[in-house]
């Protein structure tokens, strides 16, 4: 009986025994596994601070502001070009209505000083009733009429081409005065171009000047590089 009993205590000793250092290892992996996720998560938080690429470097930051700089500073100019064309076919337009109205304008001038040079424009009206009134008698009484009113239709030709010379006239006065203005917006336009062409032929020089002096230093350089490597060989040999 008591030998049962020992044998049962020395199998229950072996298999704790078997059990514990199978029960050790797994807290060990269930521990390292813990601290391995906490330092992925610390890393991980370090990246979202540091960027949105998990970089950093601060050269790398720098690189990434000005080629975003660059972009929009690429599409600014874009959308400027865009402006400058449009405002340039808009300034035509205007430009060519400007000057429509203008002539429409004298025009009517023309004919508000023609009509206020010659008032009283009844002789059409008078003509006409003189017409009416005789236009319905015989015999002498519409001779007469009838000499009446080719007087009064001599009369009403005389003033149309006195109506006309003054509208003429009238127009042209008005005409040079939409023609001085023109003169002046083409003058202020050419002083303009001249000082943009006096502008880009400065540039244009001393851009040519700039460049000359590059390529003179690069030959220098070049020059320098060479003696140098011929001292190099020379004291090499030596």
């Amino acid at each position: 009986m008591i030998r049962r009993q020992m044998i049962a205590v020395a199998v229950m000793l072996g298999v704790v025994c078997g059990i514990a250092p199978s029960i050790s290892a797994w807290a060990q992996d269930q521990a390292a596994g813990k601290e391995k996720g906490q330092r992925q998560g610390e890393r991980g938080r370090q990246s979202s601070v540091g960027g949105d690429d998990g970089s950093s470097d601060p050269s790398q930051k720098v690189d990434r502001a000005l080629q975003t700089y660059r972009q929009r500073m690429g599409q600014n100019q874009e959308h400027t070009r865009k402006d400058i064309d449009r405002l340039r076919k808009e300034l035509t337009e205007l430009t060519d209505l400007r000057y429509d109205m203008a002539i429409s304008l004298a025009e009517l001038r023309a004919d508000m000083t023609a009509q206020a040079m010659l008032p009283g424009q009844g002789g059409l009206g008078g003509g006409f009733r003189s017409l009416q009134a005789t236009g319905g008698s015989e015999g002498a009484g519409g001779q007469g009429g009838a000499g009446q009113g080719t007087g009064d239709n001599q009369a009403q030709g005389g003033q149309m081409d006195e109506r006309q010379a003054a509208r003429a006239d009238a127009l042209h006065r008005e005409l040079q005065v939409v023609l001085q203005q023109l003169n002046s917006d083409v003058n202020q336009a050419r002083t303009a171009v001249e000082g943009l062409a006096t502008q880009l032929q400065t540039q244009r020089e001393q851009q040519r000047q700039a460049q000359q002096q590059r390529q003179e230093q690069q030959k220098k350089q070049q020059e320098e590089q060479r003696k140098q490597q011929e001292q190099a060989k020379t004291k090499g040999s030596q």
